[in-house]
């Protein structure tokens, strides 16, 4: 059995296109082989008067088939096709001619699978010859038929059956022609994937093999390729001969082989094994197999393996050499005091020192043989893996200050130094790595960096508080500096007073961390704890990291639970001036040292802004006094002067008068004209009136402020109803409506001198409103922006025009001299209205009335 299937197997050769051509005309032998049979038994059991004429078709056909088989395998492989595809043709020619021509079998059937079968061995123009030469025999058996040359007993015309074929045959070439070039185009692409794998095959450093098995597991290796020769120094043909693969394993290595072998008996791939063999000239070469099995699903076992070996021997050595400088350096690394590792080109440790498992908390065969990836968390592994990367890249050493996490969770800074690993031919081959912790140092580092930005804000801000002069603004800024800048939740600004020895309140913070007037507040030194602390601390500063606890503050109050707390005294020169308390109560950070620092810093430069503002603000205030002292004294010389212009021009009128008088008086007398002598007394004694009118007003001036009744309370509403009743003549002779609504308001002052001003303005009022044909005055009183009265006198008649405002208050000026007085009315008022402490002005516009506004402030509701 054996044999014989050796015998029916196609025979192989080197050439993949005469291959083909083999395995074909095997095939189709061994099918024409076969055909003959059902035929002869056909004959001899159902038509047995040609079974004489079946058993000579039959019988030759084998002989045939037989030579065929044996040219076939002597390599004549186009020879026996040929001789296949016309001995076939031959056949069913003379079956045809010596049967029914072309009604019968043989050219009907015959014909097509000659054409068919040469397409298939010898190509399409051989398909297209044998095709022509079949329609062109079938038209001569036609023609003989006709002529009687052959004698053939069918029904049917012999040439309805050739023109059949006319058909039938082209059809089979064109189907034959279209499979033969699908196989062709088929063969061609594997011809170009073969020629490409054989160049890649010619510059790899692989080689790939085909085995095959038999029934008893013993192998046979059938095919190698590629980089055979480079690798072991045998050409293919002499590896086979002695002995292949098995024959050149290490001894010490051939379990590692039985086993692989074993995986693939199990239909399990062998993938990377490595194992030492032995070159031509004798060296051990390592290689690594990859080997896939090939597995017979019908007999359920491995009848061939195909795989690749790749020549390892030199990452080996290099690995051995490595492996070797790794023993001379662990030592090295176990004294070295920080993390200290060697990684490979995949960046996998290959050797880690003591301290290195100290940190991250793993056993060294948790470490050994993995990457960062598997150690650390990814954020940290993808850093550490980029600068391996660069580091043999460049070749070049790298140190960088990074983050590690050891084992407790705990982050911390470490100083890295990256170095590249070289072998003797100075190839990159690893790295090597330490890492010094720095946390201190870069903890001494920032806080180095948030000081300096710290007093670099102090300096800007120190600027900033010089730069103003008023106290209030100063505070401002010393609060926002100290809030904004220096970053505190809530502060407190109080000022030093030396008066009781207590501190009072300037500026606080609100519930919203905004800027909050608290002047209402102040604590006595004597009395507070936190203050007499303060000013006992040698450094002026008072911290603690537990206010609420320490002071046993309790709940509710503005300062519960305040942690971190800090207050210092701010000095100007040798003098407390103010303190300054901060807290982190609404976000609960901790204060700084840097903080403190800050501000303790900064507290110099508020206390001498706060000094120099106080000093400013007296200044400007002794300098206010001052100007109104110069002002006042302006006025005064200006009033004198319009005094003595008064006596010298006013009071020298009269006289003059009377003088003139006297002599007409004199003269009348001593002519006896007694009518103008009654006429010259009269104008004397009018003379002599308005002199004593103009000298009593002066004495009146010059009284006020000088000689005061006792200041009462009194009804603002009782002085109107009492002005009102002694003008009561001049206001119904005037036919003047008055409007008065009496709110209830109190004045302090002194009463005859406060009648008077009510009494001048309404007086005034009356005077000035000519022909008003309803003429009124108003009396009340609004709030100004301090919600304090402001009295007003309001009339409708002639107005002021706005050029003359000015000079209303000035001493003897009248706007109009027909009017009656001595135009020193409105001195009077403005003068009693400055001594109690107010003020007066006017709004007017010509043609349309005025209103005199004044104030009476009151002593007792400002002291309040």
């Amino acid at each position: 059995m054996k044999h014989l299937r050796e015998f029916l197997k196609p025979p192989f050769f080197e050439d993949e296109q005469k291959n083909h051509q083999a395995y074909l005309l095997n095939i189709i032998t061994l099918g024409l082989l076969v055909i003959p049979i059902p035929y002869l038994t056909y004959a001899l059991v159902a038509s047995p008067e040609t079974a004489s004429r079946a058993l000579i078709q039959a019988g030759i056909g084998e002989a045939i088939n037989i030579f065929l088989f044996i040219l076939l395998r002597r390599g004549y492989v186009r020879a026996g096709s040929i001789l296949q595809v016309g001995t076939f043709w031959v056949f069913f020619t003379v079956s045809a001619v010596t049967g029914i021509g072309v009604q019968g079998e043989s050219y009907l059937l015959g014909y097509p699978l000659v054409i068919v079968i040469t397409g298939i061995l010898l190509g399409n123009r051989a398909a297209i010859t044998v095709t022509v030469l079949s329609i062109t025999a079938g038209l001569f058996m036609v023609v003989a038929q006709n002529n009687g040359m052959l004698n053939m007993d069918v029904m049917r015309p012999p040439f309805l059956t050739w023109v059949l074929s006319l058909a039938i045959f082209p059809m089979g070439a064109v189907l034959q022609y279209l499979s033969s070039r699908t196989v062709n185009r088929a063969l061609k692409r594997a011809r170009e994937n073969e020629e490409k794998y054989k160049l890649i095959s010619r510059v790899s450093s692989d080689y790939a093999f085909e085995s095959k098995l038999n029934a008893n597991d013993e192998g046979e290796t059938i095919w190698l390729a590629g980089a055979l020769e480079k690798m072991t120094g045998y050409t293919s043909e002499e590896y086979m001969k002695a002995g292949g693969w098995y024959a050149h394993i290490h001894p010490d290595d051939l379990h590692k082989d039985a086993a692989d072998m074993q995986k693939l008996l199990n239909n399990q791939d062998v993938i990377g094994s490595e194992i030492r063999t032995f070159a031509k000239n004798g060296e051990i070469r390592w290689e690594r197999v990859f080997a896939h099995p090939i597995w017979d699903e019908e007999e359920n076992r491995l009848v061939g393996i195909i795989g690749a070996v790749q020549d390892i021997t030199e990452q080996k050595e290099a690995e051995k050499k490595f492996e070797d400088t790794l023993l001379q350096q662990k030592a090295i690394l176990n004294n070295i005091p920080d993390m200290a590792w060697l990684k490979d080109l995949d960046s996998r440790y290959i050797a880690i020192n003591d301290q290195f498992l100290q940190i991250s908390g793993l056993q060294r065969e948790d470490v050994i043989g993995k990457t960062d990836f598997n150690i650390w968390e990814l954020g940290f592994a993808e850093l550490y893996r980029k600068d391996d990367i660069e580091v043999m890249n460049s070749g070049l050493r790298k140190t960088v200050e990074e983050i590690q996490k050891d084992n407790n969770g705990r982050e911390y800074w470490v100083e890295t130094t990256k170095t590249p690993i070289r072998n003797e031919r100075g190839e990159v081959i690893g790295t090597t790595g330490i890492a010094r912790e720095i946390t201190q140092r870069k903890k001494t580092e920032q806080s180095e960096q948030i000081r300096r930005e710290m007093l670099e804000k102090v300096v800007k801000l120190g600027k900033q508080v010089a730069e103003v002069s008023d106290l209030k603004t100063t505070l401002e800024r010393i609060w926002y500096g100290v809030h904004n800048d220096l970053d505190f939740d809530r502060l407190g600004i109080f000022l030093y007073n030396a008066d009781r020895n207590s501190m009072d309140s300037a500026l606080g913070t609100d519930s919203q961390g905004k800027i909050q007037d608290t002047h209402d507040q102040w604590f006595s030194l004597e009395e507070s704890e936190g203050f007499s602390l303060l000013l006992k601390q040698s450094d002026g500063l008072y911290f603690t990291h537990n206010y609420t606890a320490e002071n046993k503050i309790p709940f509710g109050h503005e300062m519960y639970g305040v942690k971190d707390y800090a207050a210092v005294a701010v000095w100007g020169g040798n003098r407390l001036v103010a303190a300054i308390s901060v807290d982190q109560l609404h976000s609960q950070r901790n204060i700084s040292p840097e903080q403190l620092e800050a501000l303790r810093l900064f507290a110099g430069y508020a206390g001498l802004a706060i000094e120099n503002a106080r000093l400013h603000d007296a200044l400007q205030k002794e300098l206010q006094n001052r100007q109104g002292f110069i002002d006042e004294l302006g006025a005064k010389n200006a009033e004198l002067e319009r005094f003595t212009y008064t006596v010298s021009h006013d009071l020298k009128s009269p006289l003059v008068t009377i003088t003139g008088f006297l002599g007409y008086l004199d003269q009348d007398a001593r002519a006896g004209k007694f009518d103008s002598f009654s006429k010259d007394i009269n104008r004397i004694h009018q003379a002599v009136d308005k002199m004593q009118t103009l000298l009593n007003d002066l004495l009146e001036l010059s009284r006020i402020g000088r000689i005061v009744n006792d200041p009462v309370e009194i009804s603002y509403g009782a002085l109107v109803r009492d002005a009102l009743s002694l003008l009561d003549g001049a206001i119904k002779a005037s036919h003047v409506s008055i409007e008065f609504v009496d709110e209830g308001h109190t004045v302090f002052g002194d009463r005859v001198r406060l009648l008077e001003v009510l009494q001048n303005l309404i007086d005034n009022a009356i005077k000035f409103m000519k022909s008003q044909p309803t003429p009124q005055v108003r009396i009340g009183s609004i709030k100004n922006s301090e919600n304090e009265p402001v009295f007003f006198v309001q009339d409708n008649g002639i107005g002021i025009d706005p050029q003359y405002k000015d000079r209303i208050f000035g001493l003897f000026n009248k706007l109009d001299a027909n009017t009656t007085g001595t135009g020193i009315g409105l001195t009077l008022v403005k003068r009693i209205i400055e001594v109690h402490g107010g003020s007066i002005w006017i709004e007017s516009e010509a043609g349309k009335g005025t209103t005199f506004y004044f104030t009476i402030p009151h002593p007792a509701k400002n002291q309040k």
